[in-house]
């Protein structure tokens, strides 16, 4: 075969192995179509995989909870106690200072308030995994670190240490004081709006704040986060004094953050009894 013989075989062989236009169009639309059919499927997918990993992370909090009140004649972890360096220890670690200055700038786990009973998983619960660390502002002093995106029900079974003065005096639970363990949420997914900005919030806090009269007022600022589920559906992950965790709709609207309350009145997921609620006695 001469030089210009093969050659020629040699651009028909490549001109038949090449794409025709319409060809690379038709292949273009096949996996555009396929990836259009499988990407929702994926989501859902992940959202199912975060929503499972939630609830686990609720579950271990939860029976955690358990164990440090068995250990405490019974008593509700608070969800701050103070040291004797007067430095305060909440329920997911402590604010530690690693400078001169005793700025808090990092946080220990270690010394957590359920650090104990939870053993080797205190790194790895407090967060959801729906709400990751760069998707809202930390609260805290330290602010290279997160606290907890999970927000633990000291309204309503240890008022005294919620950080609200009017419900200094209101009875601290006992965990054989529950009455609907089931329908008590311990830890649930929270956040909240402050300004502008979205906050993390490690306390979940009532639709309903009581006040120095003894009356209960709307909280506009509700922290219950319903971060969960797809388009039409919006549900937060809740752990209850039982030791299950569940995820629920909200009752009523949520606001453009998602944020909310699980029912209308504080009872019974955030305040059981609530009726037995006392005004303080003026002094």
């Amino acid at each position: 075969m001469t030089q210009n013989a093969t050659r020629t075989a040699r651009a028909h062989e490549s001109r038949r192995r090449a794409f025709t236009l319409i060809e690379l169009l038709v292949v273009i639309a096949i996996v555009a179509l396929l990836v259009g059919v499988l990407l929702p499927g994926l989501a859902g997918a992940r959202r199912a995989a975060q929503r499972a990993a939630c609830l686990s992370n609720q579950r271990q909090l939860a029976a955690a909870w358990a164990m440090y009140a068995a250990g405490n004649a019974g008593l509700a972890m608070p969800a701050m106690s103070n040291e004797g360096d007067s430095s305060r220890v909440y329920w997911w670690g402590a604010e530690v200072a690693d400078n001169d200055e005793g700025r808090p700038v990092r946080v220990d786990r270690s010394r957590g308030l359920l650090a104990a009973t939870l053993g080797h998983s205190a790194d790895d619960v407090f967060e959801c995994p729906s709400q990751p660390w760069q998707s809202y502002t930390p609260q805290g002093q330290s602010r290279t670190e997160p606290t907890s995106t999970y927000g633990y029900n000291a309204y309503g079974l240890c008022p005294p240490s919620s950080g609200y003065a009017a419900v200094r005096t209101q009875r601290w639970l006992r965990v054989d004081q529950i009455g609907r363990p089931a329908s008590q949420a311990v830890f649930a997914d929270a956040m909240i709006r402050l300004g502008p900005r979205l906050h993390n919030s490690t306390l979940l806090d009532p639709p309903k704040l009581f006040d120095s009269r003894g009356r209960w007022q709307t909280n506009r600022s509700p922290t219950t986060s319903f971060r969960h589920g797809g388009r039409g559906t919006t549900r937060t992950a809740v752990a209850t004094a039982d030791g299950g965790a569940a995820t629920h709709e909200p009752a009523g609207d949520i606001t453009k953050n998602r944020l909310g309350s699980l029912s209308d009145g504080v009872g019974p997921w955030y305040v059981q009894d609530a009726r037995r609620w006392a005004a303080p006695r003026s002094r």
